[in-house]
């Protein structure tokens, strides 16, 4: 193209009189798209809200039932010589411990024995939750945003300033996947006898109280104080024992 039709051509588009707003058509795409958006976050939040609401009960109904179990093999240990509360846990508080990686855990043990810290005890009962050797856990408010140093106390989702939403949306549904993939592991060891372990959903604290629980295993593994028969027929089939007989059917 000659330079005289090229300035032609630019000078005859600047005069072309321009559409200073865009189309309705243009216009209510826009405002569809900002309504799905904000919709589309709206509904993120929710979910996410739900989630914590969720994973913090459950942390909270573990926190106090695993402390009041605590509370309750304190108490043996004050009446019954030779038996000692300890924790499962390098860094706890009472029956709540923490790891860098895999968050809270939940645990308490009533162990005979010559003194606290003695190796292999002559009976015990452990009862714990989220305590596996693969990795146990159910996470912590660190991956919600948390900062700071972390306690047994949950700051609760608006302090958890460290991520985006979505980033926490996504966090929230790891929380509640690792939460329900554990169950309470209940373990009875007697150096005359064995070990035995039963594992058990959390539904059963709708029945019986982790207290409750272990008040009728520590009966068990002390039948040999209170009948002549011994401790093996007592332990066969341990979960059999503890679950009503309307769950065993189900």
């Amino acid at each position: 193209m000659s330079e005289s039709k090229t300035k032609d051509l630019i000078n005859s588009i600047k005069n072309l009189t321009r559409r200073r707003s865009p189309t309705q058509e243009f216009a209510n795409l826009l405002d569809m798209m900002n309504v799905s958006e904000e919709q589309r976050l709206k509904n993120m939040q929710e979910d996410l809200s739900l989630n914590y609401a969720l994973w913090s009960e459950h942390f909270q109904m573990l926190k106090d039932e695993f402390n009041s179990l605590w509370e309750f093999f304190l108490s043996i240990e004050k009446q019954g010589k030779g038996w000692f509360c300890v924790s499962p846990f390098l860094v706890s508080w009472r029956a709540v411990g923490h790891s860098t990686r895999d968050g809270y855990m939940f645990g308490a043990t009533i162990a005979k024995n010559k003194d606290r810290n003695a190796p292999l005890p002559e009976k015990s009962l452990a009862v714990t939750f989220a305590v596996e050797e693969w990795g146990g856990g159910v996470g912590d408010e660190r991956e919600l945003g948390r900062l700071g140093k972390v306690d047994d106390n949950l700051i609760g989702l608006t302090a958890c300033s460290g991520k985006t939403i979505a980033e926490q949306y996504q966090a929230s549904k790891r929380l509640l996947t690792r939460v329900g993939q554990f169950q309470i592991l209940l373990r009875l060891n007697h150096k005359d006898v064995g070990q035995e372990t039963a594992h058990l959903g959390l539904d059963i604290l709708q029945k019986q109280s982790l207290v409750e629980l272990s008040e009728k295993l520590f009966i068990l593994l002390n039948k040999d104080l209170l009948t002549p028969t011994g401790l093996n027929k007592e332990l066969d089939g341990l979960s059999q024992k503890l679950l009503p007989t309307k769950e065993l059917k189900k």
